[in-house]
């Protein structure tokens, strides 16, 4: 009689499961075009500034460009004047600084292994209003002839998108085996709209 009780519940369970599953299925559905725009965004973005980066390092350029000078902070604002800042760039200045340090090292990008993915989506509170809220992994690939080595980095990415305002809010950016941006979902008041929990 027990074993039958537990069998029926395991049953329920199963049931309610699969339920979550398919709801879950429907709400993506309803969202995916919304999650690709915000993913285009990002990928767009590192892209058009790492090609950007990318030509004015090109060792050929720095050799003969008088316009640069080897010293490193005159190559920082040499780039800030002439090179075109997109949404994600400017937003985290510390990560084109990064990139930056790695080129000048003999880095490279390698665009084929370029990854954007939705971690999360939903709702998030900004000034008494409800703003899509977007949790993105940025992965790429970088290699050094010279030492012979590569590296795949991610980078987690979180923001309100106020369209509205023509603005975006709240940027945060990560390493992304360090953050799950728990925090900021709390303190955000972040509803997903991507997983159902039961």
């Amino acid at each position: 009689m027990e074993q039958q009780a537990k069998q029926n519940e395991n049953k329920v369970k199963e049931a309610s499961q699969e339920e979550l599953l398919r709801q879950q299925a429907e709400l993506r559905l309803i969202n995916q075009s919304i999650v690709d725009g915000a993913i285009e965004l990002i990928k767009e973005d590192f892209n058009k500034y790492s090609t950007e980066l990318t030509n004015y390092f090109k060792a050929d350029q720095i050799s003969t460009n008088p316009k640069i000078d080897i010293a490193y902070p005159f190559i920082n604002d040499y780039l800030e004047i002439n090179i075109s800042q997109p949404i994600l760039f400017s937003a985290f200045p510390y990560f084109s600084e990064e990139l930056r340090r790695k080129l000048m090292e003999n880095w490279e990008f390698e665009y084929k292994d370029t990854r954007v993915e939705i971690v999360d989506y939903g709702k998030s509170r900004w000034d008494e209003r409800q703003l899509p809220t977007f949790i993105i992994d940025l992965t790429y690939t970088m290699k050094n002839n010279i030492l012979g080595k590569r590296e795949s980095l991610c980078k987690r990415i979180a923001y309100m998108d106020d369209s509205g305002y023509e603005s975006f809010r709240k940027w945060e950016m990560n390493e992304c085996e360090t953050s799950d941006y728990t925090i900021y979902k709390e303190k955000n008041s972040f509803i997903s709209e991507w997983f159902l929990e039961k």
